[in-house]
């Protein structure tokens, strides 16, 4: 039992967010010293990207109220934020009565470039609650191109409207409502909703006279009649807090929600558009060429149509990916060869990084059993090299046939290993379940060994 709990708690220190650490930095707007905090997520690898959630606190508080206050909404954010990896940024923003004034945009401004020079940026959310919930909105709608996600707890949405805390709102601002009109309407974030693309989630108390939930009910029933992602969760009977569950689902909303920004969904529809329009032009003597540079556009259409959430690698290997799709089918399109030749014919192999797998247009290898292309098909299982935990499968399905199943259903059982080599007969293109004959036949099959590398045969 001993050793069982200092094993655990070995395992908790190893799991546990590092130590805040408190940073400061020179103003280049103003020279001034200005500060902010940085917590890094449990198991932080810095090779890796990772996504960041700015954590903007209320009127009165300063940088450490995300980082080290009990109550429920600050807990909510670093939990959830630990929970899914989130690098969490509190910053000071021209602390204590900011109300995200130009001085203070321009900080957060830089403390973004200054964090995507010292780590490896994925997406930037923003999460805060009273004047940090008006903070993310505000920031949201001068900056929509850096956001991609908003999670404001009992903020305010229209600062033209609004009758408190005027004094603080005027030094920050540079002026009141007469004097700097625009700065207060540029700020409202219920005047500019086109600019609202990302998921929002917002939380509000029908009870709140310290920040009224009009306005922010209001730009949440135009985002969500626009058709955006939108959580709305508003508790009639509350006031000027937000609970902890409701602090949790509107964080995890927002993450989860956020696959891609609408720039970058667009983006890669009209990239995607290009090829297939390339392809168009192609004869039809290139067949093999063509689908080898369509494969990259038809995985852009499943990826847009599913609207996977995606972690802060895979848009880049997205993007990486279309782009040698949209170049081979440029060069395809201008009657190139995009691929080494060699007596005319193409040479293009394709190895999977780490699996003892090649296949070549004239050939497929599984370790050292080789077979001819043009009638053979793999049948494998592996770990996937690209993403830890996950497996590759190909040409998964059932390993038998109607007839056989009918009558022996302990044929349920998987009968192939880890791979085997298939050899597809004559009639292959015409087969149907309920063929008397089978147009395929195991040639060889078999296990990888511990390390999956060398493949035992245990069937040929």
């Amino acid at each position: 039992m001993k050793r069982f709990l200092m094993l655990a708690l070995c395992l908790e220190g190893r799991l546990a967010a590092a130590d805040p650490l408190d940073r400061v930095f020179k103003s280049t707007l103003d020279g001034s010293d200005q500060a902010y905090v940085e917590m890094l997520p449990p198991g932080f690898d810095s090779t890796k990207a990772h996504d960041v959630v700015f954590a903007f606190h209320g009127h009165g508080s300063d940088r450490w109220q995300f980082v080290r206050d009990p109550r429920d909404e600050c807990r909510g954010v670093r939990d959830v934020a630990a929970k899914f990896g989130l690098i969490v940024v509190s910053p000071d923003y021209r602390a204590k009565t900011s109300w995200m004034g130009p001085k203070a945009e321009a900080d957060v401004l830089q403390i973004i470039a200054e964090l995507k020079q010292r780590h490896k940026v994925g997406k930037i959310f923003l999460a805060g609650g009273s004047m940090g919930g008006t903070a993310a909105l505000t920031f949201t709608a001068l900056h929509p191109e850096l956001v991609a996600g908003v999670c404001s707890l009992n903020g305010m949405a229209n600062l033209v409207e609004y009758d408190q805390f005027q004094d603080a709102i005027l030094e920050s601002f540079g002026g009141g409502k007469a004097e700097v009109p625009e700065e207060y309407k540029k700020r409202s974030a219920e005047l500019w909703p086109d600019r609202f693309t990302m998921p929002v989630a917002f939380t509000t108390g029908g009870q709140d006279t310290v920040v009224p939930p009009q306005s922010v009910l209001r730009l949440a029933a135009k985002l969500k009649a626009d058709g955006r992602k939108v959580l709305s969760i508003h508790r009639e009977a509350a006031g000027h807090a937000t609970n902890y569950e409701d602090t949790c689902a509107a964080m995890k909303f927002m993450l989860t929600s956020a696959s891609l920004t609408m720039n970058d969904a667009n983006a890669l529809r009209a990239a995607k558009q290009r090829i297939v329009d390339n392809l168009g032009s192609l004869k039809s003597s290139a067949p093999d060429l063509r689908a080898d540079a369509e494969v990259f556009q038809k995985g852009i259409a499943w990826a847009l149509r599913y609207d996977t959430p995606l972690a802060p690698d895979d848009l880049p290997l997205v993007k990486k990916a279309l782009a040698r799709g949209t170049a081979r089918a440029d060069l395809l399109a201008a009657n190139q060869m995009p691929w080494t030749a060699k007596k005319g014919r193409v040479e293009n192999c394709y190895r999977f990084p780490k699996l003892p797998v090649t296949w070549t247009h004239e050939e497929i290898g599984i370790g050292e059993q080789k077979q001819p292309a043009n009638n053979h098909a793999p049948v494998f299982i592996f770990p996937n090299p690209l993403a830890a935990g996950r497996y590759l499968v190909l040409n998964s399905g059932h390993t038998f046939h109607e007839q056989e199943f009918a009558a022996f259903n302990y044929l349920l059982f998987p009968r192939l290993g880890d791979w085997a080599l298939m050899k597809i007969t004559n009639g292959g293109e015409q087969w149907q379940p309920t063929s008397p004959t089978f147009p395929e036949e195991v040639v060889c099959a078999g296990y990888f060994d511990e390390a999956w590398q060398k493949p035992l045969i245990l069937s040929s």
